[in-house]
């Protein structure tokens, strides 16, 4: 059974799908929620079989169960192993006299016994924990591991310096005059084109509907991170930081799910033979709680490095939006510029045609700017919503 459950993993990502962050968090809470259900089970599964376990060697060895001897409640009736683990032959009334005074050599005896078994539940404490380290170090991994595969997608600076650069050199390019050509040739030109149909004429230097997603088909980032626009910079919501915080949540709710299963040492039902009624008086719990999961994942230096490597690879993934955002310096400019333009000063200052086409150029170009940046970029981990920021572009002329 606990080679089974290390198998699994408590990070359940969906492949070819983009998560908010507060969507991914969720979706991990959800699937948390039903292991740490499972692994309940698992451990009440384990606890009957090792208490019965115990119970029937502690008959073979000629002891009763204290439980059955001197019972607390009546939720000993149902104890694991109270009667499947007893042999046919004994009765049970017989069973339950309680015998005469101990020898020291039958003390010495039931005692020896009770240490053994201890340490037999022990030991499944121990099989337990080091199967929920390795889960929780494998479900760790496997974040890494898909962190990692998006950031292969990543462009290098140059490419994602020339989105942008791109923009530019098609807008100015459009903007430049075409040689005027001969009127007779381009009447007899059109004439042997067929009529267009379907979407109105673009924009020169527009992408034809639909290309500017052929990028993200070829690609779909783990995460998404909205750019918006404002006065004082370009913002991403949400930031690195926060990110950074919903990840750090997420590896914990694996370590928190795991620390919720109680180890089997302390359970009551295990009383019996950790601390076993010897001579009308209760032995000494001398077993201690366990092994301390906890400490385990703080003491693993593997475990903490994969956490880094996790924080690592988001720092990296921003980093290239970072990139991604410096590119918009020049259209950050212009709109700061044209929501600082004091409107009504402008309608009653006096201006010449010279003043009129240089902001007609210079505002048509903004525009052309504005329509042409996509509105969603895929920069490898993160997958970049423009939308706000082309909203603010757009009408800002």
């Amino acid at each position: 059974m606990c080679f089974r459950i290390s198998d699994m993993s408590l990070c359940k990502i969906e492949k070819k799908h983009t998560y908010t962050l507060s969507e991914f968090t969720e979706s991990q809470n959800q699937t948390l929620t039903q292991v740490a259900q499972r692994l309940q089970e698992f451990r009440d599964l384990v606890k009957d079989v090792v208490a019965s376990a115990c119970r029937t060697r502690l008959f073979e060895a000629g002891f009763v169960p204290d439980d059955f001897l001197h019972p607390t409640d009546s939720a000993n009736d149902n104890l694991p192993g109270n009667s499947s683990s007893m042999p046919d032959s004994m009765d049970i009334d017989t069973l339950a006299q309680p015998p005469d005074k101990a020898t020291y050599a039958e003390q010495a005896n039931k005692r020896s016994h009770c240490r053994r078994l201890t340490n037999f539940i022990r030991l499944c404490d121990y099989l337990i924990v080091n199967t929920f380290h390795v889960l929780a170090v494998n479900s760790v991994q496997s974040l890494k591991n898909h962190f990692l595969e998006q950031l292969e997608a990543t462009p290098n600076k140059d490419e994602i310096i020339g989105y942008v650069d791109e923009i530019k050199h098609k807008v100015d390019k459009a903007a430049v005059p075409e040689p005027v050509e001969d009127p007779a040739a381009e009447n007899k030109l059109a004439q042997h084109q067929p009529p267009t149909q379907g979407h109105p004429p673009l924009i020169p230097g527009l992408r034809a509907p639909g290309d500017e997603d052929e990028a993200a088909k070829r690609h779909i980032p783990l995460f998404v991170t909205e750019m918006k626009l404002f006065i004082e910079a370009l913002q991403y919501h949400p930031d690195s930081i926060t990110f950074q915080g919903g990840i750090h949540h997420v590896i914990n709710s694996f370590q928190e799910t795991l620390l919720s299963i109680d180890n089997l040492i302390p359970d009551g039902a295990f009383d019996n033979f950790t601390r076993p009624y010897i001579n009308e008086k209760y032995e000494d719990k001398t077993c201690g709680d366990g092994p301390d999961l906890r400490n385990m994942f703080t003491a693993d230096y593997h475990f903490q490095d994969l956490i880094k490597d996790c924080s690592d690879s988001l720092e990296a993934g921003f980093n290239a939006a970072k990139i991604y955002a410096d590119t918009f310096d020049e259209f950050h400019r212009f709109y700061v510029t044209n929501e600082n333009t004091d409107i009504d000063a402008l309608k009653v200052e006096q201006h010449d045609v010279e003043f009129f086409a240089t902001s007609l150029a210079t505002y048509t170009r903004q525009e052309k700017i504005a329509q042409l940046i996509d509105a969603k970029k895929p920069l490898g981990l993160l997958m970049i919503d423009s939308t706000h920021t082309k909203t603010k572009l757009e009408p800002s002329p």
